[in-house]
């Protein structure tokens, strides 16, 4: 059975995918007319059996295997050989029920031109400029040689007007619905299917605009589904647009939103299972396109005033992401070109929600790591705050502990380096100490280039070179300059860092020391004594007194159990 039917819609429907909308309309009209044509011949032979002339069955039989090609070659997408075949068929079978009717004597007549005017008309609404021109050379062939043949006959022939008018009459008629229909069908079409491309072309030039649209900037979700939905409403004229967002958890079709019927919704009102019996839960099932008219399986969804609904899959990468519900108010199916229009529409849509999702969650981890490095920088400017305050703490005791606040040093060439209480700064030294920064000024004969000595972005100190005025200063013996400040100043760092470490380590074995003597001692005056004399020592003081409570070194008591013991 199923053979039968793939036979029967190989016969009778266009099997080639033309793109074409011309091309798939004169396919199947062509092969609507081959079909009529091949009937005619096979009632035509099989009329010339039954009367027992066999002469005229050669032509019929060619007309048919001719019919047979022309079909084979629409079925396989040779579009324009089969018009050629069928263009030649038309030619050759005219031409052999009137010029060659009669192959022995030729004849010419009016009847015979106005015939002769089917495959004109055909090659002018099928072929192009050089078929068209083939055919009339042909045609003008033909009847130059049927003028030839019947110039050279001198038999006198007796015309019977009333014989031959029904003949003419039939003749005539069928040529003039003949070639009517071939305007009608091929002409007045041509200028629909290319009204209809027009359409399809700018729907592809809005769709494109819509994709430019939704990616110059990161919009949400729910911009690009209401744009997607005034697109369909507003300029695709559908009557009413809504779509439904897959959510994966419930395995749920939830209806977002919606545009027409003078309404426009945007909150979550309803939904579909994957399972229910409807146009758009079979689109989500198959994710491919579903179309249904009112009053058919699967129509439930429909709005009570439309009459057709089409479900499209909204899909990125294969994953689903929504079913877009397309309803109009009459029940013509979309052609096959304004559904690919609409397919590749669903495409942006899926990238466009998409890239919303993606942009929402990578602004949000921006939001966070914005958060987080302010917090960090925060962190940051504490700990370089404390780091400040450490050092500056840092240099003050150690200064304070060698007796000074300020230590300073006059380096003259040829001369020892001897340090020198700074305790009265020049006012040069004393600005670049407050600003910490570097700065050259010129007095007299001489440049001062004037650097502050920072660690860890606490200056605690400056030092100042003198040079001739007339010496030129680049930026290379800035930087030198500012280079050697650092590095002198974490040499200074290091340094006070390692004489903390060396008076550490000699108090902790002092201290160790003291600490054996004094555990060696088993008198407790010679204990006192000792640490007295240890205290002066280690302190420098001059005098140590020592107090003890009496009571803490006398034996306690026994009580009266240990005494009756």
């Amino acid at each position: 059975m199923r053979r039968l039917n793939r036979a029967w819609r190989w016969l009778v429907r266009v099997q080639h995918p033309y793109l074409s909308p011309i091309e798939r309309h004169r396919a199947g009209v062509l092969l609507l007319l081959n079909g009529v044509i091949a009937l005619a011949a096979l009632l035509w032979a099989l009329l010339g059996v039954v009367s027992g002339a066999f002469q005229p069955v050669a032509a019929p039989v060619i007309t048919v295997i001719a019919s047979v090609l022309v079909h084979i070659n629409i079925q396989r997408g040779k579009l324009a050989r089969a018009v050629s075949l069928f263009v030649a068929l038309l030619l050759v079978n005219t031409l052999l029920v009137t010029v060659f009717a009669n192959f022995d004597q030729l004849t010419v007549s009016g009847t015979a031109i106005i015939i002769l005017m089917i495959p004109i008309v055909a090659a002018g609404v099928l072929l192009n400029r050089q078929g068209i021109l083939i055919i009339a050379l042909v045609i003008v062939a033909a009847l130059a040689l049927g003028a030839i043949s019947q110039s050279a006959n001198d038999t006198p022939t007796q015309f019977i007007p009333s014989q031959v008018v029904g003949f003419d009459l039939v003749s005539v008629g069928v040529t003039v619905a003949i070639t009517t229909g071939f305007l009608l069908v091929f002409s007045n079409a041509a200028n629909r299917i290319t009204q209809t491309s027009l359409m399809e072309l700018r729907q592809r030039q809005w769709v494109a605009e819509y994709a430019i649209d939704i990616g110059q900037e990161p919009l949400a979700v729910s911009v690009v589904l209401a744009r997607a939905l005034t697109l369909l409403h507003g300029r695709f004229g559908y009557s009413f647009v809504q779509i439904y967002r897959y959510d994966d958890d419930q395995n749920l079709l939830v209806r977002t939103m919606s545009s027409g019927l003078g309404q426009s919704e945007a909150a979550d009102r309803g939904g579909y299972g994957l399972n229910e019996m409807n146009a758009i839960s079979e689109c989500a099932r198959t994710r491919q396109p579903v179309a249904v008219v009112g009053g058919a399986p699967g129509s439930a969804h429909l709005r009570p005033a439309m009459r057709y609904g089409l479900a499209m899959p909204v899909l990125h990468q294969g994953r689903l992401l929504a079913v877009l519900d397309i309803q109009r108010t009459d029940d013509t199916p979309l052609p096959p070109t304004q559904v690919e229009t609409l397919t590749l529409l669903a495409g942006h849509i899926g990238v466009g929600m998409t890239n919303a999702v993606t942009a929402g969650d990578m602004q949000r981890h921006l939001d966070e790591q914005v958060a987080e490095n302010t917090r960090l920088q925060k962190q940051l400017a504490e700990f370089h705050n404390r780091e400040q305050r450490r050092v500056s703490r840092a240099w003050s005791s150690y200064l304070q502990g060698r007796g000074k606040t300020a230590i300073g040093y006059d380096i003259q060439p040829g001369q020892d380096i001897v340090p020198i209480a700074a305790h009265n700064l020049p006012e040069d030294l004393r600005r670049t100490l407050e600003q910490g920064s570097l700065h050259v000024e010129t007095r007299g004969d001489e440049k001062i280039i004037h650097v502050p000595i920072t660690f860890r972005n606490q200056t605690f100190g400056a030092m100042a070179f003198r040079i001739p005025a007339s010496q030129e200063l680049t930026n290379r013996q800035i930087e030198m300059a500012q280079v050697v400040a650092e590095r002198l100043a974490i040499a200074l760092e290091n340094m006070r860092l390692f004489e903390q470490s060396q008076a550490q380590a000699l108090r902790e074995r002092k201290a160790g020391q003291i600490t054996e003597q004094l555990i060696g001692t088993k008198d407790v005056d010679a204990l006192l004594n000792l640490a007295a004399e240890s205290f002066n020592d280690v302190l420098g003081a001059v005098h140590t007194r020592i107090y003890v409570q009496p009571d803490l070194l006398a034996e306690p008591p026994l009580s009266r159990e240990e005494a009756t013991r």
